[in-house]
Protein backbone atom coordinates (compact mmCIF):
# COMPACT_ATOMS: atom_id res chain seq x y z
CA UNK A 1 0.00 0.00 0.00
CA UNK A 2 3.26 2.19 0.69
CA UNK A 3 4.29 1.82 -2.64
CA UNK A 4 1.18 2.83 -4.00
CA UNK A 5 0.81 5.94 -2.21
CA UNK A 6 4.66 6.65 -3.31
CA UNK A 7 4.05 5.70 -6.53
CA UNK A 8 0.85 8.36 -6.69
CA UNK A 9 2.74 10.89 -4.98
CA UNK A 10 5.71 11.19 -7.56
CA UNK A 11 3.41 10.34 -10.73
CA UNK A 12 1.45 13.98 -9.35
CA UNK A 13 4.46 15.46 -9.00
CA UNK A 14 6.44 14.81 -12.27
CA UNK A 15 2.81 16.08 -13.40
CA UNK A 16 2.85 19.46 -11.89
CA UNK A 17 6.78 19.87 -12.36
CA UNK A 18 6.27 19.30 -16.40
CA UNK A 19 3.35 21.58 -16.29
CA UNK A 20 5.49 24.62 -17.05
CA UNK A 21 5.56 25.92 -20.91
CA UNK A 22 7.51 28.14 -22.70
CA UNK A 23 9.63 29.03 -19.60
CA UNK A 24 12.84 28.02 -21.14
CA UNK A 25 14.65 28.47 -24.46
CA UNK A 26 13.43 25.90 -27.32
CA UNK A 27 16.64 24.13 -29.10
CA UNK A 28 15.27 22.31 -32.32
CA UNK A 29 17.88 20.32 -34.55
CA UNK A 30 17.17 18.56 -37.31
CA UNK A 31 19.55 15.76 -39.22
CA UNK A 32 19.56 15.74 -42.43
CA UNK A 33 21.59 12.74 -42.49
CA UNK A 34 18.94 10.35 -41.91
CA UNK A 35 21.74 7.44 -42.31
CA UNK A 36 24.27 8.63 -40.40
CA UNK A 37 24.32 8.90 -36.76
CA UNK A 38 26.65 12.67 -35.69
CA UNK A 39 29.83 11.43 -34.31
CA UNK A 40 33.32 13.03 -34.14
CA UNK A 41 36.13 12.43 -32.23
CA UNK A 42 36.45 15.82 -30.20
CA UNK A 43 34.02 18.68 -30.21
CA UNK A 44 35.23 21.84 -32.08
CA UNK A 45 36.25 24.78 -30.15
CA UNK A 46 34.50 27.23 -32.19
CA UNK A 47 31.24 27.89 -34.31
CA UNK A 48 31.70 30.03 -37.22
CA UNK A 49 28.39 32.26 -38.50
CA UNK A 50 28.02 33.23 -41.67
CA UNK A 51 24.73 35.26 -42.29
CA UNK A 52 22.15 34.66 -44.68
CA UNK A 53 23.70 38.07 -47.00
CA UNK A 54 27.42 36.70 -46.85
CA UNK A 55 29.32 34.55 -49.09
CA UNK A 56 30.56 31.11 -47.43
CA UNK A 57 34.54 31.03 -47.75
CA UNK A 58 34.53 27.02 -47.29
CA UNK A 59 33.76 24.11 -48.53
CA UNK A 60 31.20 22.20 -46.12
CA UNK A 61 28.92 19.49 -45.64
CA UNK A 62 25.33 19.68 -44.22
CA UNK A 63 24.45 18.19 -41.19
CA UNK A 64 21.10 19.76 -40.06
CA UNK A 65 18.72 22.45 -39.87
CA UNK A 66 19.28 24.22 -36.18
CA UNK A 67 16.90 26.63 -34.23
CA UNK A 68 16.99 28.46 -31.02
CA UNK A 69 14.08 30.21 -29.74
CA UNK A 70 14.06 32.47 -26.86
CA UNK A 71 12.44 33.05 -23.64
CA UNK A 72 10.57 35.77 -22.59
CA UNK A 73 13.57 37.55 -21.24
CA UNK A 74 16.25 36.01 -23.72
CA UNK A 75 18.77 38.63 -25.36
CA UNK A 76 20.54 38.18 -28.94
CA UNK A 77 23.80 37.57 -26.97
CA UNK A 78 22.43 34.65 -25.13
CA UNK A 79 20.28 33.28 -28.05
CA UNK A 80 23.17 33.00 -29.73
CA UNK A 81 25.75 31.23 -27.53
CA UNK A 82 22.97 28.72 -27.53
CA UNK A 83 22.94 28.08 -31.28
CA UNK A 84 27.00 27.64 -31.47
CA UNK A 85 26.76 24.95 -28.45
CA UNK A 86 23.98 23.54 -29.99
CA UNK A 87 26.19 23.32 -33.19
CA UNK A 88 29.16 21.97 -30.98
CA UNK A 89 27.54 18.89 -29.46
CA UNK A 90 26.23 17.97 -33.07
CA UNK A 91 29.99 18.27 -34.14
CA UNK A 92 29.47 21.19 -36.24
CA UNK A 93 31.73 23.87 -36.51
CA UNK A 94 29.86 26.74 -38.79
CA UNK A 95 26.42 27.68 -38.85
CA UNK A 96 25.54 28.90 -42.35
CA UNK A 97 22.68 31.02 -43.63
CA UNK A 98 22.30 32.08 -39.92
CA UNK A 99 18.85 34.28 -39.64
CA UNK A 100 17.42 36.83 -36.99
CA UNK A 101 13.77 35.99 -36.98
CA UNK A 102 10.95 37.71 -34.32
CA UNK A 103 8.45 35.27 -33.10
CA UNK A 104 5.30 35.12 -30.42
CA UNK A 105 5.57 32.15 -27.75
CA UNK A 106 3.14 31.26 -24.62
CA UNK A 107 4.48 30.46 -21.50
CA UNK A 108 2.22 28.94 -18.12
CA UNK A 109 0.99 26.47 -16.18
CA UNK A 110 -0.92 23.60 -17.93
CA UNK A 111 -4.16 22.71 -16.14
CA UNK A 112 -4.35 26.43 -14.82
CA UNK A 113 -7.69 28.61 -15.30
CA UNK A 114 -5.08 31.40 -15.70
CA UNK A 115 -4.26 32.26 -19.50
CA UNK A 116 -1.19 31.86 -20.94
CA UNK A 117 1.22 35.03 -20.99
CA UNK A 118 1.74 35.74 -24.75
CA UNK A 119 5.40 37.47 -25.58
CA UNK A 120 7.73 38.34 -28.05
CA UNK A 121 10.86 36.81 -29.29
CA UNK A 122 13.65 36.21 -30.73
CA UNK A 123 15.34 33.06 -32.49
CA UNK A 124 18.03 32.58 -34.85
CA UNK A 125 18.03 29.39 -37.37
CA UNK A 126 20.89 28.57 -40.28
CA UNK A 127 22.07 25.47 -41.52
CA UNK A 128 24.92 23.60 -39.17
CA UNK A 129 27.81 22.51 -41.44
CA UNK A 130 31.06 20.65 -40.92
CA UNK A 131 33.88 22.40 -42.91
CA UNK A 132 35.87 19.93 -45.55
CA UNK A 133 38.89 20.70 -45.25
Amino acid sequence: MKRIFTSLFLLILTICLDSCYGLSANEIFTNLNDSKEINCQTLPENVELVFESETIPFNYEKIGLIEVQGNQYSNEKEIILKLKNLAKSKCCDAIIGVKKNYLTRESGVMFEKDPPTVYSTISFNGIAVRKIK
